[in-house]
């Protein structure tokens, strides 16, 4: 699980809702925090600006 996930269920969002909140459709979202597409730049900005943290923390993997 990515900390983008982590982060996310931390604030009580839905992926509907934070797709929204980024300008993305749910399915890119989904792809976005599985790991299996890359952010744009908008989109890294907007989730910094969400989540108030470092792009390369909240796209790595969680730590166990």
């Amino acid at each position: 699980m990515l900390n983008l996930k982590k982060a996310r269920l931390g604030r009580n969002l839905t992926q509907d809702e934070l797709a929204d909140m980024l300008g993305v459709t749910v399915r890119t979202y989904q792809y976005i925090e599985h790991g299996k597409r890359k952010p744009s730049y908008d989109v890294i900005i907007k989730l910094q600006d969400i989540f108030k943290q470092d792009i390369t923390n909240l796209l790595s993997e969680v730590d166990n």
